[in-house]
């Protein structure tokens, strides 16, 4: 997909899908909540490591910056099973923050290119500070 397009659905679904989670939880079925905190601690557990584990490994930028966002999921679950109005604000900064810096970030690499258009592999990036 276009970069500019996955920037956006990068940023747009997460913060679609915690808002409705958010509701879910705390509105419609509050009372649900204490008894899905130990497999929500496991999911967000779970996508904190393998997010972060599997992003070490790409050589692709846009790769590199989904699997964080997978990481990145399992933080903001981390504050949705906090169960407090502590808990839902930060929820709400992170993912108005996340919004900001995903969108920029992808919009950083649109910038990035070689001669064959965006350049998208880490080495291509390799000494871009003293490029630039």
């Amino acid at each position: 997909a276009p970069t500019p397009v996955t920037g956006f659905m990068a940023a747009a679904t997460k913060v679609a899908a915690f808002g409705a989670l958010l509701r879910l939880l705390y509105v419609v079925l509050p009372g649900l909540t204490w008894d899905l905190r130990p497999v929500l601690w496991a999911v967000a557990i779970i996508t904190m490591l393998g997010g972060a584990v599997v992003a070490i490994t790409q050589t692709d930028i846009k790769r590199l910056l989904a699997y964080s966002s997978i990481a990145h999921a399992g933080f903001i679950l981390a504050g949705v099973i906090a169960t407090s109005p502590e808990g839902v604000s930060s929820v709400l900064f992170y993912l108005g923050a996340y919004s900001f810096v995903t969108v920029g970030a992808f919009a950083v690499v649109t910038l990035v290119r070689d001669a064959g258009g965006e350049a998208t592999h880490l080495s291509k990036w390799a000494g871009l500070g003293r490029r630039s």
